[in-house]
C-alpha cells in the first residue's frame, strides 16, 4: 500500500480506518456520579493527551497499516473530515490509499485518471459520481474528498 505513487479513491469501501478500543473492554460510568475532582481529572487528562480528529487518526496509522472510518452517509461533518485527512495522511503518515463507497469499482480506472490529471476535470468527476444507484452523488462533500485527493496528487 506504502509504495502506490499516487493517492487515489477508488472501490467500495472507506478505508482509511480507525482501531479503537472495544467496547466491552470499556466500564461505562454514569456521568451524572461523576465527582467534581473526578471531572477535573479529566479534564486535565483531555488538555494533557487531547488530539484534534485528525491527529487521533494520523497517529493510529503509526500502529496499523489498516484504518477503516464508518459514517453516516450525507453527513457534512464526516466527510468534511476524510478531506480534511487526505493531506495529513498523505504528507506525515505516509497513506497512499484511499478507498470509498460511494464510487462504483467499476469506474475506478476512468477516477484514477480523474485525480491524476493536470487540471481538475468537475463536470467528469460527476459523471464518475452520477453512476450510482442511489443519489449521493448530489452530495458536494463527497466530490470534495476527491477533490483533496487530486488536490495531493498536482502537488507531488
Amino acid at each position: 500500500m506504502r509504495s502506490m505513487q499516487s493517492l487515489v479513491a477508488v472501490g467500495m469501501a472507506l478505508v482509511l480506518a480507525v482501531g479503537i478500543g472495544r467496547a466491552e473492554d470499556v466500564e461505562p460510568i454514569d456521568v451524572d456520579a461523576v465527582t467534581p475532582a473526578q471531572r477535573e481529572a479529566m479534564c486535565a487528562y483531555l488538555k494533557q493527551a487531547g488530539k484534534t480528529p485528525v491527529q487521533y487518526v494520523q497517529g493510529k496509522f503509526a500502529e496499523h497499516d489498516l484504518v477503516i472510518l464508518g459514517e453516516t452517509h450525507q453527513v457534512y461533518e464526516t466527510c468534511r473530515l476524510v478531506s480534511d485527512l487526505v493531506e495529513p495522511l498523505y504528507q506525515r503518515a505516509g497513506v497512499r490509499l484511499l478507498l470509498t463507497e460511494f464510487v462504483r469499482n467499476r469506474n475506478s480506472e476512468r477516477l484514477h485518471e480523474l485525480l491524476t490529471a493536470e487540471t481538475w476535470d468537475a463536470e467528469a468527476v460527476h459523471d464518475v459520481m452520477r453512476d450510482w444507484a442511489w443519489p449521493t452523488w448530489g452530495f458536494a462533500e463527497y466530490r470534495d474528498i476527491l477533490h483533496a485527493a487530486w488536490k495531493v496528487n498536482r502537488a507531488r
